[in-house]
C-alpha cells in the first residue's frame, strides 16, 4: 500500500476511531459515577465479610450495571488500538503482529471478567441470604471471585501489553509526541498492575488521543499523519540542539556594510 492509499484508508476510519476513543471515556466515568452512588463494604472493617452478601443483594442492579459500563468502555478500546496499530504497522513494518491480537483479546476478556465478576456475587449474595445466613465460611464464597479470576488478570495483561506495545511503536514513527507515547506505556502498565482498574490517567491519555486524532493537536497533528510515513519525533538531544542552532542564527549580524563605489579618476586638463 502506498503512502497516498494509506492516507486515505486512515482518513476514512478516523471518525470512527474518534467516537469510540471519546465513548470509552464515557463509559468509564459513567461506571465510576454509579458505582459512587451505592458504599462498598471495607473489607478490613468489624463484620465487613459477613455485611458484604447483604449489601450486594440490595445494590445488585448497581454492582452489574457499574461492570457492564466499564466493561464497554475498555472493549471500545480495540478499535482505537486496532487504528493506532495500522498506522504505526503501515509506517514500520516490524511492529509485532501479537499486538494487534492482544488489542482485541485483552479488552473482550477483561470486559467478560468484570461483568462476570458481579453476576456470580449477585447470584452468591441471594443463595446466601436465603440458606446460609451467619456462615463466614459461606460469606466468604460470595466475594471470592471464581471464573473471574482467571479473565480479569489475563484481559488485563493482555491489554497492557497491547497498549505498551502499540503506543511504544506509534511514538517511534512519530503518529504520538513523546509525552503521549510514554504516557500511553504508563497506562498499559497501570492496568496490569490494577487488573483493569479505570483510573483518570486513561481517561486523560484517551482524550488526548481523540484530541490529536481528531485534528485539534496544539501546533497541529505530528507530520507522519500527514505524509504518510515514519517521522519519528526529535529526542530531547536533537530538540536542544535545533533550539542552538536557531539561536546562534539568530545572534549573528544579518546587516551586511554596503559595498563602497571606486573612486573615480579626475581627467585631466588638456593644458596641463
Amino acid at each position: 500500500m502506498t503512502p497516498e492509499e494509506q492516507l486515505e484508508r486512515e482518513a476514512a476510519g478516523r471518525r470512527l476511531a474518534v467516537a469510540a476513543t471519546a465513548s470509552s471515556v464515557a463509559l468509564q466515568v459513567l461506571a465510576v459515577v454509579v458505582g459512587s452512588t451505592f458504599r462498598r463494604p471495607t473489607a478490613d472493617a468489624p463484620g465487613a465479610i459477613l455485611d458484604a452478601p447483604r449489601h450486594i443483594s440490595q445494590h445488585a442492579a448497581g454492582y452489574i450495571a457499574s461492570a457492564a459500563l466499564l466493561a464497554g468502555g475498555y472493549v471500545l478500546l480495540a478499535p482505537v488500538l486496532d487504528y493506532l496499530y495500522g498506522a504505526a504497522k503501515a509506517r514500520r513494518p516490524d511492529v509485532p503482529s501479537v499486538a494487534r491480537f492482544t488489542a482485541y483479546a485483552g479488552p473482550i476478556l477483561l470486559g467478560l471478567g468484570l461483568v462476570a465478576l458481579q453476576v456470580l456475587q449477585v447470584v452468591r449474595a441471594d443463595d446466601f441470604l436465603s440458606h446460609h445466613p451467619g456462615d463466614y465460611f459461606a460469606a466468604r464464597r460470595v466475594v471470592d471471585p471464581g471464573a473471574a479470576a482467571g479473565l480479569l488478570p489475563a484481559g488485563a495483561f493482555a491489554l497492557g501489553f497491547a497498549l505498551g506495545i502499540i503506543s511504544l511503536n506509534a511514538m517511534r514513527v512519530g503518529l504520538l509526541t513523546r509525552f503521549m507515547g510514554v504516557l500511553g506505556i504508563i497506562v498499559g502498565v497501570l492496568i496490569a498492575i490494577q487488573l483493569g482498574g479505570s483510573s483518570p490517567v486513561l481517561w486523560f491519555w484517551l482524550g488526548a488521543l481523540a484530541y490529536l486524532l481528531a485534528g485539534r493537536w496544539p501546533g497541529g497533528v505530528p507530520p507522519a499523519w500527514q505524509t504518510g510515513r515514519a517521522q519519528p519525533w526529535p529526542t530531547a538531544q536533537e530538540l536542544r540542539a535545533r533550539r542552538e542552532r536557531e539561536q546562534a542564527s539568530a545572534a549573528a549580524p544579518t546587516d551586511r556594510p554596503a559595498p563602497q563605489r571606486p573612486r573615480s579618476r579626475k581627467r585631466r586638463g588638456r593644458g596641463g
